[in-house]
């Protein structure tokens, strides 16, 4: 089930987070907007579902709270689902705001899940270590220790049968690529230079396929920018939405 959550007042943004995290690994962004807007924030972690069939019960929930236009933000799978939204066209998608943004998992990356999915079930791994590892920039970490406590906690709270669902399931979604053309909305990407998990070069990609896209690279940072570049992106961000009014 997606549950929303909503703060704030004015033209609506919708806010979405990545996998398998939750609203709060969105929640610097969700409080920015909110100041100047109404800011909608669907809960669709640990669902154990596809991409796919995710993007649909997260328009279902959008739509059945009169959420027919917006202004999206996303990062990670949550951009991943703000293009599908657009591609859809159920929902009047105004501009997107993509942070580390995917549109499809190479052949390489799904095989590194399910090996992720393995070494869970046979506990050989410490997940939250593996992850802030891969998700945040070295000397970030070192500088901020809290950081790998707060995944820990994401991920003790979702539990390790959810992750390895997620695992397993979130690398089969559809390849968005072919149809980011038929998107028209603005997109802004913002995506770190040391992002290991959605690469620099992915975010090329998806803004050449997408036409009208703008693209910038954080020099030094890794896949959470609104945490390591916290001030810059938020600033980005919300000149972006600001903009799109």
């Amino acid at each position: 089930m997606v549950t929303i959550e909503q703060f704030g007042e004015g033209e609506v943004v919708v806010v979405l987070h990545g996998l398998p995290v939750p609203p709060e690994s969105v929640e610097s962004i969700t409080e920015e907007l909110a100041k100047s807007h109404r800011v909608v924030v669907p809960n669709y972690c640990g669902l154990g579902i596809d991409p796919e069939e995710t993007g649909l019960r997260i328009e279902r929930a959008l739509l059945d709270e009169g959420v027919d236009r917006a202004i999206f933000v996303g990062h990670s799978f949550g951009a991943y689902h703000a293009f599908q939204l657009a591609i859809r066209g159920n929902i009047d998608v105004v501009a997107i705001a993509a942070l580390a943004p995917l549109a499809n998992l190479p052949d390489e990356v799904e095989a590194g899940y399910e090996e992720l999915a393995q070494a869970l079930e046979a506990e050989s791994i410490d997940i939250a270590e593996v992850l802030s590892d891969q998700w945040f920039e070295r000397d970030y970490l070192d500088d901020n220790p809290q950081v790998k406590s707060m995944v820990r906690r994401w991920f003790d709270e979702l539990g390790s049968q959810a992750i390895i669902r997620a695992a397993r399931i979130d690398s089969i979604g559809p390849d968005l690529r072919p149809r980011l053309g038929e998107i028209s909305a603005p997109t802004y990407i913002r995506v770190g230079s040391a992002d290991a998990a959605t690469p620099p070069s992915w975010s090329e990609e998806i803004a050449e396929l997408l036409g009208n896209a703008r693209m910038e690279v954080v020099d030094g940072v890794g896949h959470f920018p609104h945490f390591e570049d916290r001030e810059a992106t938020l600033e980005a961000v919300r000149n972006f939405v600001a903009n799109q009014s």
